[in-house]
Protein backbone atom coordinates (compact mmCIF):
# COMPACT_ATOMS: atom_id res chain seq x y z
CA UNK A 1 0.00 0.00 0.00
CA UNK A 2 1.53 3.39 -0.73
CA UNK A 3 1.96 6.11 1.84
CA UNK A 4 1.78 9.62 1.77
CA UNK A 5 1.55 11.50 -1.53
CA UNK A 6 1.13 8.04 -3.18
CA UNK A 7 -1.80 7.21 -1.80
CA UNK A 8 -4.49 7.04 -4.41
CA UNK A 9 -7.52 5.70 -2.47
CA UNK A 10 -8.72 2.33 -3.29
CA UNK A 11 -11.89 0.15 -1.10
CA UNK A 12 -10.45 -0.60 2.24
CA UNK A 13 -12.09 -2.41 4.90
CA UNK A 14 -12.38 -1.51 8.32
CA UNK A 15 -10.54 -4.21 9.23
CA UNK A 16 -7.63 -3.39 7.02
CA UNK A 17 -7.77 -0.20 8.93
CA UNK A 18 -7.63 -1.52 12.26
CA UNK A 19 -4.78 -3.58 11.22
CA UNK A 20 -2.66 -0.33 10.03
CA UNK A 21 -3.65 1.14 13.05
CA UNK A 22 -2.37 -1.39 15.37
CA UNK A 23 1.03 -1.57 13.32
CA UNK A 24 1.58 2.01 14.32
CA UNK A 25 0.52 1.76 17.62
CA UNK A 26 2.82 -1.22 18.45
CA UNK A 27 5.86 0.90 16.52
CA UNK A 28 4.75 4.08 18.61
CA UNK A 29 5.02 2.61 21.81
CA UNK A 30 8.17 0.95 21.39
CA UNK A 31 9.71 4.01 19.77
CA UNK A 32 8.81 6.02 22.91
CA UNK A 33 10.39 3.14 25.04
CA UNK A 34 13.62 3.76 22.90
CA UNK A 35 13.16 7.48 23.19
CA UNK A 36 12.51 7.40 27.07
CA UNK A 37 15.41 5.53 27.72
CA UNK A 38 17.68 7.32 25.15
CA UNK A 39 19.94 10.42 26.29
CA UNK A 40 18.80 12.77 22.89
CA UNK A 41 17.86 16.37 24.03
CA UNK A 42 14.33 17.15 25.86
CA UNK A 43 13.15 18.69 22.99
CA UNK A 44 12.75 15.60 20.96
CA UNK A 45 11.59 13.35 23.75
CA UNK A 46 9.19 15.92 24.48
CA UNK A 47 7.84 16.67 20.72
CA UNK A 48 7.48 12.86 20.81
CA UNK A 49 5.45 12.89 23.65
CA UNK A 50 3.34 15.17 21.90
CA UNK A 51 2.87 13.11 18.87
CA UNK A 52 2.05 9.96 21.07
CA UNK A 53 -0.28 11.91 23.12
CA UNK A 54 -2.49 12.83 19.49
CA UNK A 55 -1.70 9.83 18.02
CA UNK A 56 -3.28 7.66 21.19
CA UNK A 57 -6.40 10.22 21.47
CA UNK A 58 -6.54 8.95 17.70
CA UNK A 59 -6.36 5.28 18.60
CA UNK A 60 -8.48 5.35 21.09
CA UNK A 61 -11.20 7.33 19.03
CA UNK A 62 -11.35 4.99 15.87
CA UNK A 63 -9.72 1.67 17.35
CA UNK A 64 -13.50 0.15 18.83
CA UNK A 65 -16.77 0.22 19.34
CA UNK A 66 -19.48 0.47 16.31
CA UNK A 67 -19.29 4.06 15.59
CA UNK A 68 -15.34 3.41 15.41
CA UNK A 69 -15.75 0.59 12.81
CA UNK A 70 -17.93 3.00 10.84
CA UNK A 71 -15.90 5.64 11.00
CA UNK A 72 -12.69 3.04 9.36
CA UNK A 73 -14.98 3.04 6.67
CA UNK A 74 -14.48 6.06 5.15
CA UNK A 75 -11.43 7.32 3.09
CA UNK A 76 -10.79 10.30 5.18
CA UNK A 77 -9.78 7.93 8.31
CA UNK A 78 -7.57 6.07 5.91
CA UNK A 79 -5.63 9.24 4.69
CA UNK A 80 -5.14 10.30 8.40
CA UNK A 81 -3.71 6.82 9.79
CA UNK A 82 -1.35 7.04 6.59
CA UNK A 83 -0.40 10.54 8.15
CA UNK A 84 0.48 9.48 11.38
CA UNK A 85 2.37 6.58 9.70
CA UNK A 86 4.52 9.01 7.71
CA UNK A 87 5.11 11.67 10.69
CA UNK A 88 5.90 8.39 12.95
CA UNK A 89 8.62 7.27 10.12
CA UNK A 90 9.86 11.11 10.84
CA UNK A 91 10.22 10.82 14.72
CA UNK A 92 12.32 8.01 14.12
CA UNK A 93 14.15 9.10 11.59
CA UNK A 94 15.04 12.13 13.60
CA UNK A 95 16.04 10.19 16.67
CA UNK A 96 18.30 7.96 14.43
CA UNK A 97 19.81 10.84 13.06
CA UNK A 98 20.41 12.47 16.73
CA UNK A 99 22.18 9.58 17.64
CA UNK A 100 19.42 7.56 19.15
CA UNK A 101 19.57 4.00 19.03
CA UNK A 102 16.57 2.06 18.56
CA UNK A 103 16.29 -1.91 19.82
CA UNK A 104 12.69 -2.27 17.94
CA UNK A 105 12.48 -1.99 13.89
CA UNK A 106 10.58 0.30 12.42
CA UNK A 107 7.29 -0.26 11.04
CA UNK A 108 6.90 -3.23 8.72
CA UNK A 109 5.79 -2.75 5.17
CA UNK A 110 2.63 -1.76 4.39
CA UNK A 111 0.04 -4.18 2.77
CA UNK A 112 -0.53 -3.72 -0.53
CA UNK A 113 -4.23 -2.83 -0.32
CA UNK A 114 -6.37 -0.68 -2.72
CA UNK A 115 -7.01 -3.28 -5.68
CA UNK A 116 -10.74 -5.06 -4.56
CA UNK A 117 -11.53 -8.48 -5.71
CA UNK A 118 -14.71 -7.97 -7.66
CA UNK A 119 -15.03 -11.80 -8.95
CA UNK A 120 -14.22 -13.12 -4.85
CA UNK A 121 -17.04 -10.56 -3.46
CA UNK A 122 -19.41 -11.38 -6.34
CA UNK A 123 -19.05 -15.22 -5.78
CA UNK A 124 -19.04 -15.11 -2.02
CA UNK A 125 -22.32 -13.30 -1.90
CA UNK A 126 -24.04 -15.19 -4.38
CA UNK A 127 -23.23 -18.27 -2.12
CA UNK A 128 -24.20 -16.62 0.77
CA UNK A 129 -27.37 -15.21 -0.92
CA UNK A 130 -27.75 -18.76 -2.11
CA UNK A 131 -27.32 -20.34 1.32
CA UNK A 132 -29.67 -17.47 3.27
CA UNK A 133 -32.72 -18.58 0.74
CA UNK A 134 -32.36 -22.19 1.15
CA UNK A 135 -32.73 -22.46 4.70
CA UNK A 136 -35.26 -19.51 4.44
CA UNK A 137 -37.28 -22.05 2.25
CA UNK A 138 -36.15 -25.26 4.52
CA UNK A 139 -37.84 -23.55 7.52
CA UNK A 140 -41.11 -22.36 5.82
CA UNK A 141 -41.94 -26.17 5.10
Amino acid sequence: MPVGAEYKGGLFTPGMVLDEMKSIKNAADMLAIDIRRSKVGSHIKEGFKRFKNEWDEFYDEYCCGISAWASRTLNKTYAKVLEFRDRLNGWRGLFLARGGLTVSPGLPQAQAYGTFNWKWFLATSAISTAVFWYILKRGEE
